[in-house]
């Protein structure tokens, strides 16, 4: 089915009902940005695995903007004009050099079809009866909410609120990808994430309906249990699928260098749940995944028990492990090395 927009007042209505019955399942979150003290403020939002978001204190572009004086404003006002016409291809309208709320709505409208066709032709599978959304978020009754978009049943719903840097990576110019550390913040991108959250589900059913083959219960759990390190792992195990196929298809700029935790505790850290289940997770998939494909790796991963935090941080531990279903039951065999140290 095609892919549609939608911000009328039953849509917003149905979408405040998901939210007070916290039947979401699947996010992608901004990282946490550093205040002027040079901390982050984040907290962890519980709902629905796997389910992970972040919350941080937004409004960091506006209010550069607004401090800034008249003349102040005016290179800023040029260089908006400038990135309109060199990094902006398609037309889809900038403020200050980013997307617009307007302009996020049209894009989702015009590309989801695309977008889906993009991904299906990167895993070699089909997605069935997903639908895209715009909506901005806000509208939910969470008014502090800074998520890029979510996944729910079969929908992806994609914030048109003013957070990304471009429509796609393609929008920005070469030489100023080499010097950004890291950064997911692209319509697009957010879309393909959703979409990998559906992908992984629709793995779920075909495994249980069409293999007959069993998913580990972390993965079909409905509620998300804080201190259970099984349920830590679904999270981490999805959500690093995810951002490992938008990675995959260079549609995000990863970090230049991850670190792995040094232990439980940095791991399990609220501060460092975007830069560890959202990018570490991705890196400590990416082997794994190159060497048995994207479906048939995450067939695997959802029919063993996710990793605990012991196995997260020591991965051979985990890999040895696993057991391919459609194998006869016979061990993985798992790549050489993990995630550098």
């Amino acid at each position: 089915m095609p892919p549609k927009v939608t911000n009328n007042g039953a849509r917003n209505s149905d979408l405040r009902l998901k939210y007070s019955q916290f039947a979401k399942t699947g996010s992608s979150a901004l990282p946490p940005e550093p205040k002027r003290g040079g901390t982050n403020e984040c907290e962890r939002v519980n709902r629905r695995p796997p389910l992970l978001v972040l919350k941080i204190d937004g409004g960091h572009i506006g209010k550069v903007l607004q401090s800034a004086s008249y003349m102040q404003m005016k290179p800023l006002l040029v260089l908006s004009v400038l990135l309109i016409q060199v990094s902006n291809p398609d037309g889809y309208p900038l403020k200050h050099g980013r997307p617009t709320g307007k302009g996020i709505a049209q894009y989702v409208e015009d590309q989801a079809d695309g977008i889906i066709r993009e991904f299906q032709d990167h895993v070699g599978d089909s997605l069935y009866d997903v639908w895209v959304y715009a909506e901005e978020l806000s509208r939910t009754g969470m008014s502090d909410s800074v998520e890029l978009g979510f996944y729910y049943s079969d929908e992806v719903y994609i914030n048109t609120a003013e957070l990304y840097q471009a429509y796609s990576l393609g929008d920005i110019p070469p030489e100023k990808q080499k010097r950004m550390r890291e950064s997911n913040r692209f319509v697009k991108s957010a879309i393909l994430h959703e979409l990998g959250h559906d992908y992984v589900h629709q793995i779920i059913r075909e495994m249980v309906v069409v293999d007959s083959v069993s998913v580990d219960a972390a993965y079909q759990n409905g509620i998300w249990i804080l201190r259970s390190a099984s349920q830590f792992g679904a999270v981490f195990v999805e959500e690093g699928f995810c951002e490992y196929l938008v990675t995959d298809m260079g549609e995000l700029i990863p970090p230049r260098r991850m670190r792995p935790p040094e232990g439980v505790e940095e791991l399990t850290d609220p501060l460092n749940r975007y830069p560890m289940v959202y990018k570490y997770s991705a890196q400590y998939l990416k082997e794994f995944l190159d060497r048995n494909g994207c479906k048939q790796g995450i067939k695997i991963l959802l029919h063993n028990q996710p990793p605990v935090f012991s196995e997260i941080l020591e991965p051979e531990r985990f890999f040895d492990r696993l057991i391919d279903p459609y194998g006869a039951g016979r061990p993985v065999a798992r790549a050489t090395t993990g995630p550098p140290r």
